[in-house]
């Protein structure tokens, strides 16, 4: 039975944040959570006793090759950040992953999460899902520019520290 939860993230360090933050929030309700990176695999062999799995999209992708059968046992997959399909670095794993969930003969419910995707209407009919867009935003998003370097510059008449931000 489709019962498990895929939840993907473009980076390890966002899968070790989202392993803690559902195992402080839903392991006191019984919520099984696994984590599966390239740097953790201990629930690996196991997974299917899990009812959720944070996992990077290479990973998920690593995992779905291996196991071609692991998506029959998949019921949603939540994709955090789906504007990374566009990247050049890891859009093409992320294309390849959705692909093959999309064409699966038991497809799971694939929920895409982006703020700033930048053609939606194209990708929910690539994908033959259901675009759901609002304004609303729980976190400000704030676009601009941090200066990472040492000492103080000047930028547009603005004298910059380490750290500081400008925004946009």
């Amino acid at each position: 039975e489709a019962t498990h939860t895929f939840c993907l993230v473009p980076l390890k360090a966002l899968a070790e944040e989202k392993f803690q933050d559902f195992n402080n929030k839903y392991a006191k309700w019984g919520l099984k959570v696994a984590i599966s990176t390239r740097d953790r695999a201990e629930y690996d062999d196991d997974l299917l006793s899990y009812q959720v799995i944070i996992a990077t999209y290479e990973k998920m992708n690593a995992l779905v090759v291996r196991t071609p059968e692991l998506i029959d046992h998949v019921g949603v997959v939540v994709v955090d950040e789906l504007q990374n399909i566009g990247e050049l670095s890891r859009g093409v794993t992320l294309e390849i992953l959705l692909t093959t969930l999309v064409i699966a003969p038991r497809r799971p419910q694939i929920i895409g999460l982006s703020a700033t995707i930048s053609n939606p209407k194209e990708i929910a009919e690539w994908m033959d899902a259901v675009l759901v867009e609002t304004d609303k935003r729980d976190v400000e998003l704030r676009e601009g520019i941090v200066y990472t370097g040492l000492g103080t510059m000047e930028f547009e008449g603005l004298s910059l520290d380490k750290g500081d931000f400008i925004y946009r």
